[in-house]
């Protein structure tokens, strides 16, 4: 392994997956790896691109990946993406399947086997505005949505003549839209 490899100037200390340890020289100065690649130089002082080639085997904190595949470890996850040459990172730590059989109410959603109120919406126009059964004039139907989430009860979408807001000026002339 490294602990028996001396590292001069500008030089780090890779292992590969039998233990040897080899020196990442300045030949790898100018090289940009991606897909959680390093950059291992020869013995001529050329650099070039690998993936890791194993993970620890007691590293077992399974994440669900953007990919949406469950991985054992984060460093499982990016020897794949390496192997693939794909972007991927961590979603959520826990099984992907985790929250398959959950069901949660009132527009919650589920991470992590837990359902939670999302904390914001898109950017939203007038044009995008709805009215809620409870006489509110929402910005948008996720910003009714997130307004039922946090009430716990559904709020129905009715016309807009039926709002408050809307009513009294508009609803190009309104300043605050709710939530």
């Amino acid at each position: 392994g490294c602990a028996n490899v001396r590292c001069e100037f500008y030089a780090v200390c890779v292992s590969d997956e039998y233990g040897h340890g080899s020196k990442i020289r300045q030949g790898c100065a100018n090289v940009r790896c991606e897909f959680y690649a390093v950059c291992v130089s020869d013995e001529h002082g050329h650099g070039s691109c690998r993936c890791p080639s194993q993970c620890p085997e007691d590293e077992k904190n399974v994440i669900c990946a953007t990919d949406g595949v469950t991985y054992f470890s984060e460093c499982h996850m990016r020897l794949a993406a390496c192997q693939q040459q794909k972007f991927v990172v961590i979603a959520f730590r826990g099984s992907c399947d985790s929250c398959s059989k959950v069901v949660c109410p009132y527009g919650q959603q589920c991470e992590d086997g837990l359902c939670s109120c999302p904390s914001d919406c898109p950017q939203a126009s007038a044009h995008d505005a709805v009215c809620g059964e409870d006489g509110i004039l929402y910005r948008s139907e996720c910003h009714l949505q997130m307004a039922s989430c946090h009430l716990g009860a559904p709020i129905r979408i009715v016309r807009l003549a039926n709002c408050h807001a809307a009513r009294a000026g508009g609803l190009f002339s309104l300043k605050l839209l709710c939530c």
